[in-house]
């Protein structure tokens, strides 16, 4: 080698034989792949010139070849792109991502509605949004017969065509209704209903009941007694009755012989009383229906079902009226009206005469009247006591009433000698007491038996007072309902006690010392002794069952020894233990928002129990058996 330049010089000298050498050119070809992950490409490398050059472009998966380029300017369209190496080259295979369709719809399509679908290049993420109806609820999205999320907004990685189901649930609806009473009518057509059906609820009225409206929350909806409606939520309804208005008429017969009270206008199933009081000379008989009888009470209680026009009868009175002579040679004794047996009816008016013997002479009656013909107005049973006396013999009148007539019997009147011992004796009649004899008004004794000698006419009183009596009574629970009537009562007065309930609580009886006396709201009786009584009251069924899902006591039945669980109730609260009569065994005073359960240990006798919840006007009740 004597030269490395392409231009070689030098001095002739001598004969020289030069070889100029070459060799082939060598180009680098270089491919980079665009963008980076969507494929791949061969044959770069190191050729000569003139060599040819294949390059291939291989699309990965979701790609497609677009073109090679080389700054920037597309040389070929070809994946497989051949030339001749004429010089270094760096060259680009551009892909492009695939374009796939992603569907999207509801199921049903009434259900909801969907967004996000549409035409996606490979690899980029999509979102679909499922967005229910009204009356609707997104469930899943599915494709094919896959359940594919559970999201209402569903993401994923576009790697193909898809089609994808929102499905959607229709809501389902409970539709619950009440009767107001409970025992006023029945309702059909509760139940589960699914959201956009027609609910159609029928309200039935019993006996004695006309139906009047439904109600929502308070407030009137529809008058009309099948109620349709679109259901569109939870609905709990009331179908609210009114008792039928029916006329009590009620009479007197003979329309003298008394009063009545009472009629009126009531409603199906209340509890009407009728009153009969008698006027005075007139004893009540009975209560006629037409012409049967339905009650010998003066007050006639009954439940109201139907108009009923009602007579009470009332008859007069007869009283049994006497006249004898004492002494019975002294005189003879006529009452102007005869009558057999001496009976005459109220308001006859009577004239009795005393006509003396020969020897003898009137003195004067009984009650102290002097004349010897009187005037009687027949109002009681009486006796007409005519003393006579001796002529020429000195002899007093003794005579002796009772005040009040009913309040007792006095004995030891008539006719005594000068100076001879007079013992007058008065004995009350049951439900009276003595007080004291009287003459002219002033008191002259307070023994029952009084004893003078006689010297003077006399007319003396023996004065009787009725016996009083306290008549108590008291609700059970004191919740529970108002009791009138009770109190002070004179011996044989009318008492009438009654019951009412208060909100949510039915009248069950009265009861005295545990024995029941009566079932109806207004008891009726004679006072003859001092009495306590119980008015009954129980919580209507409803509210029980509405109650027993707020407290619940375990283990029941148990030994005594059990724990009452209280739900959702809050605030201070009275605990109560009862027992069967109503009677108070144990009470205690809690928060309820701190303490949920309560443990009590109750030593008392085998038997069903109750244990009580009070908080506000608010009362909860659950059964308890204790072994």
């Amino acid at each position: 080698m004597v030269s490395t330049n392409a231009q070689y010089s030098f001095t002739a000298t001598q004969a020289r034989n030069l070889v100029a050498n070459f060799q082939i050119n060598t180009y680098n070809i270089t491919a980079t792949v665009n963008p980076s992950l969507a494929g791949s490409v061969s044959g770069t490398g190191s050729y000569n010139h003139g060599q040819s050059v294949t390059l291939n472009a291989t699309a990965n998966t979701g790609y497609t070849f677009a073109n090679w380029t080389e700054n920037g300017s597309v040389v070929s369209s070809n994946a497989q792109y051949t030339f001749t190496a004429t010089s270094n080259r760096s060259l680009v295979a551009n892909f492009e991502p695939i374009v796939y369709t992603i569907a999207a719809s509801a199921s049903p399509a009434a259900g909801g509605n969907v967004s996000g679908a549409g035409d996606y290049p490979f690899g980029q993420t999509v979102t679909l949004n499922a967005t229910a109806n009204t009356g609707y609820t997104f469930t899943n999205w599915t494709d094919g017969n896959t359940v594919v999320s559970t999201d209402a907004n569903y993401s994923f990685t576009v790697s193909g065509n898809r089609t994808l189901v929102a499905n959607f649930t229709i809501n389902t609806y409970t539709i619950s209704a009440s009767a107001n009473p409970t025992e006023s009518g029945t309702i059909n057509g509760t139940g589960e209903y699914d959201y956009g059906q027609t609910a159609t609820l029928t309200a039935a009225a019993n006996t004695g009941y006309t139906f009047a409206n439904w109600t929502e929350n308070g407030t009137v909806v529809s008058s009309n007694a099948q109620y349709s409606f679109t259901v569109t939520g939870n609905r709990t309804l009331v179908a609210n009755f009114d008792p039928i208005v029916y006329t009590i008429s009620a009479s007197a017969n003979p329309a003298e012989g008394g009063n009545v009270s009472g009629a009126g206008d009531y409603p199906f199933g209340q509890t009407a009383t009728l009153n009969a009081t008698a006027n005075t000379g007139y004893s009540f008989a009975n209560w006629t229906d037409g012409t049967t009888v339905v009650s010998t009470d003066a007050n006639y209680s009954f439940t109201v079902s139907g108009n009923k026009t009602l007579v009470a009868n009332f008859t007069l009175n007869t009283y049994t009226v006497t006249a004898v002579a004492n002494p019975t040679e002294g005189g003879t004794v006529a009452i102007d009206v005869a009558s057999q047996n001496d009976v005459y009816s109220y308001g006859t008016n009577l004239v009795i005469t005393a006509s003396a013997s020969e020897g003898y002479h009137f003195v004067q009656w009984h009650d102290g009247v002097t004349e010897a013909q009187r005037s009687y107005t027949v109002t009681a049973n009486a006796e007409f006591i005519a003393y006579f006396a001796q002529d020429g013999v000195t002899e007093y009148s003794i005579a002796a009433t009772a005040n009040p007539a009913e309040g007792g019997s006095v004995s030891g009147a008539g006719m005594y000698e000068e100076n001879a011992q007079v013992v007058l004796t008065a004995t009350a009649n049951t439900g009276y007491n003595f007080v004291n004899w009287t003459e002219n008004g002033s008191v002259v004794s307070t023994d029952a038996q009084y004893s003078f000698a006689a010297t003077a006419n006399r007319t003396l009183v023996a004065n009787f007072e009725a016996i009083t009596y306290t008549i108590s009574a008291s609700a059970n629970p004191a919740e529970g309902g108002t009791i009138e009537g009770s109190g002070v009562y004179t011996y044989g007065q009318n008492v009438v006690l009654t019951a009412t309930a208060n909100a949510n609580y039915n009248f069950v009886s009265w009861t005295e010392n545990g024995e029941v006396v009566s079932t109806d709201t207004e008891y009726s009786f004679i006072a003859t002794a001092d009495r306590t009584l119980v008015a009954n009251f129980e919580l209507e069924s409803s509210i029980i069952e509405e109650n027993l899902a707020s407290i619940s006591v375990y283990p029941n039945p148990n030994n005594g020894m059990f724990t009452l669980t209280m739900k959702s109730i809050e605030g201070d609260v009275i605990c109560q233990i009862v027992n069967a009569n109503g009677s108070v065994i144990e009470t205690r005073e809690i928060n309820a928002s701190d303490n949920s359960e309560v443990t009590f240990d109750c030593n008392v006798a085998p038997g069903v129990y109750f244990v009580r919840i009070i908080s506000g006007d608010k009362t909860w009740i659950e059964r308890v058996v204790i072994d």
